[in-house]
């Protein structure tokens, strides 16, 4: 059995996703008891001074500024990598003789992402009804915060070597992150989408490849288990 048939074995996401589920059952705490064990919580997983604890502050101003705005929906640009496959996928259906031409909105959604000059950023859904790259812009900010999570954690954007694999661990650290995001935000389901919504990009654009280059095996299998299982309890709870 290879690495990725062993992540996606139905009986490990099934157990992983009753153990998910155990773990949120209950009621949701409300209004400022709510509050105060998040914050009790946050307290506990970051230092005082560091980047991590500044970027989860800045995203929390950004949705307390304007709650419906922050889970409004907007266009954004795709990751890299989701774009290669769409075209890899192209070049193999098509045959040498015919190449297919790409219309005004594929040549747009190619185009480099300049922030919302040219490209799709931060442009209004209905004013782009076929442009499939849609989320709430609670869910792009944390995305790119995560971006941010990883960088800090890759020794190469220090020029320093550690040991192979420290970026991978360090990848680790961040994808189980996003799953006690998950978790402190029970209750919410749309702060919990937001998280699933980063965590899937995040897979899409291949931050989280590394991971799988780890000497430690079982913690790169449990780890995606893991987030599995919090797409399953997020489905689970969108069909409740």
């Amino acid at each position: 059995m290879t690495f990725l048939d062993s992540i996606v074995n139905p009986t490990t996401i099934y157990y992983a996703w009753q153990a998910c589920q155990f773990s949120l059952c209950g009621a949701a705490p409300s209004g400022q008891e709510s509050q105060d064990r998040l914050e009790q919580r946050r307290s506990k997983r970051w230092s005082k001074a560091c980047v991590s604890v500044n970027l989860d502050a800045d995203y929390a101003k950004f949705v307390a500024e304007d709650y419906d705005h922050a889970f409004s929906y907007v266009c954004f640009c795709p990751p890299s990598s989701a774009t290669d496959e769409e075209d890899d996928d192209r070049e193999t259906a098509s045959s040498a003789d015919e190449e297919p031409e790409d219309s005004a909105e594929d040549i747009k959604s190619k185009s480099k992402c300049d922030g919302g000059k040219k490209c799709f950023c931060q442009k209004s859904p209905a004013d782009h009804s076929g442009y499939p790259w849609v989320a709430s812009r609670a869910g792009v900010r944390k995305f790119t915060n995560q971006r941010v999570h990883a960088d800090i954690r890759c020794p190469d954007f220090f020029d320093m070597y550690v040991y192979n694999d420290f970026a991978g661990f360090g990848l680790v650290e961040v994808a189980q992150n996003l799953v006690f995001d998950f978790v402190e935000a029970e209750g919410d389901w749309k702060e919990q989408w937001a998280v699933c919504k980063a965590a899937s990009l995040s897979i899409m654009g291949d931050m989280f490849m590394p991971i799988t280059q780890i000497e430690d095996g079982d913690l790169a299998n449990d780890t995606f288990c893991l987030l599995m299982a919090m797409f399953l309890t997020m489905l689970h709870k969108l069909g409740s």
